[in-house]
């Protein structure tokens, strides 16, 4: 009773943390909007250029300290040890980030940009410790504290951001909004654990955590890296402006597969579980049966979730964009409309890494993300050569040799019929299509007719999700109701 008790406490904790991270995301697409709608497309840019270098920086500064706290450390001594190097290295990286904001002034004189990387140097040094404070409370098994405790930083963080925002700090804003947040969150995570850094450093611990470290930070940076290279190659060879336009767009795109893949990668570990503790082996026979019985609803039901919005999106990215952010932000459009197909290709692939980690297959994870990097960079830096649509083309083809790569994987690794998948998926195809043209026409009707964007783009969502929905419960009606009630098993 008490195993019943606790698995169910660690999947309610687990949905805890799914939901945080739903609120987290929809809190940053809220300074998003109103960030790029009052800065403009320019002061954005530079501070998404900013941002993707502390975001390196701070990957840098926290060592892996989360991992590592969660796999390698088993007394409250290491624990407390591991949070003084996090504070060590996070001040040696945020020391280093202030210097060369200062070496910005005083070279070049761009005080504001200046202003942004000395307060970034605040974030990367908080961070890490946030982080490694969490991770302590994930290790007791304290997912709903985790929980709260992200929600109410960034909750903070939104009141500071916007309040400064409409103050006139202009990018400065956004990056205390981030500040604020992470700094909540941490003393709010440091009071749960009662847990502070060691003044006392063994060997052992730092030569592991030395070890470790070289190797995470490895994967991390290649497999978590590529925003932040197509920023910094967006900004060498385009304006600040363009970076601004790329980024939002990538953020709005990125929004709704973030919602989307949150909760799937929540349920699919729980229905992944629940099948390999049926079985003695989640390799045998029997158990990849279940495996590939269960990929062929997931999948149809993710691509059935994602296309409407995806393809949604792309065609109302104009009105989109005009609501959210403003008429200067209309350049973004064809990149959002691009982008936005790109992230339904992604969709397929939500229970890749569940399905990997129940089969003990996450070990070829790190390979396939360096085969990705690679492919990444060669279809990147020709693209640079051209224009921003070009680049946005190069991400729709990178997605696709993604979701081709993590196929092969599956079919060569764990066994799963993919052709079976496609097969269960082929009912979307028509229906899918047929929602595409009724929207566009909608759509190019009202832009003809001139109607207001946000007149336009609610009656085109209207009509075209009621013929979706309509089309998918007469076809697979049936077949919804045992997705759901699968669901509800889990």
């Amino acid at each position: 009773m008490s195993n019943t008790l606790n698995i169910r406490g660690y999947f309610s904790g687990g949905l805890a943390t799914s939901f945080a991270r739903l609120i987290s995301n929809l809190i940053q697409l809220a300074i998003l909007v109103f960030g790029a709608r009052l800065l403009g497309p320019n002061e954005f840019g530079i501070f998404a250029i900013a941002a993707s270098a502390a975001f390196i920086a701070a990957m840098l500064a926290g060592g892996g300290c989360k991992e590592f706290i969660l796999s390698s450390l088993k007394s409250e001594s290491d624990v407390r040890e591991v949070l003084m190097l996090s504070v060590l290295l996070a001040f040696i990286v945020a020391f280093i980030a202030a210097l060369i904001g200062a070496l910005i002034y005083l070279n070049s004189g761009h005080q504001n940009i200046s202003l942004l990387v000395i307060l970034f140097s605040l974030w990367i040094l908080i961070s890490p410790y946030t982080t490694a404070q969490s991770a302590i409370l994930i290790r007791s098994g304290r997912l709903k504290a985790v929980a709260v405790s992200e929600i109410a930083g960034e909750l903070i963080g939104l009141v500071i951001a916007i309040s400064m925002l409409y103050s006139n700090y202009g990018a400065a804003s956004l990056v205390c909004g981030r500040i604020s947040a992470q700094g909540a969150q941490a003393l709010i995570c440091n009071y749960m654990t009662v847990s502070f850094p060691s003044p006392r450093l063994t060997r052992p611990v730092i030569s592991e955590f030395s070890n470790f470290s070289i190797l995470i930070l490895s994967t991390r940076i290649v497999g978590q890296g590529r925003n932040a290279l197509t920023i910094f190659l967006i900004g060498a060879f385009f304006s600040p402006a363009g970076v601004g336009y790329y980024r939002a767009a990538q953020r709005l795109a990125g929004a709704a597969q973030e919602l989307l893949s949150a909760p799937a990668i929540a349920v699919t570990w729980s229905l992944f579980r629940s099948i390999k503790d049926r079985h003695d082996d989640a390799n045998s026979s029997d158990a990849k049966a279940e495996l590939q019985n269960a990929m062929e609803w997931i999948v149809p039901l993710l691509v059935g979730i994602a296309a409407p919005i995806y393809i949604g999106v792309s065609i109302m990215s104009d009105e989109i964009l005009i609501i959210l952010l403003g008429e200067e932000w209309s350049p973004a459009a064809p990149i959002l409309s691009i982008l936005s197909i790109a992230a339904l290709a992604y969709a397929p692939i939500y229970p890749s890494e569940p399905l990997l980690g129940v089969t003990r297959n996450l070990k070829y994870l790190p390979r396939l993300m360096l085969i990705n990097s690679i492919a990444s960079i060669c279809l990147l830096l020709p693209a640079t050569q051209f224009s921003l649509i070009t680049v946005a083309w190069a991400q729709l083809i990178f997605s696709i040799v993604v979701l081709l790569n993590y196929i092969l994987l599956q079919e060569r690794v764990v066994g799963i019929d993919w052709k079976r998948i496609s097969q269960k998926c082929s009912f979307l195809v028509p229906i899918v299509l047929a929602m595409s043209l009724v929207a566009m026409l909608l759509r190019e009707g009202a832009v003809a007719n001139g109607w207001n964007p946000i007149v336009s783009l609610v009656v085109t969502a209207a009509v075209a999700a009621t013929l979706y929905i309509a089309s998918v419960a007469v076809v697979r009606g049936r077949s919804l109701h045992l997705m759901i009630r699968a669901l509800r098993g889990v």
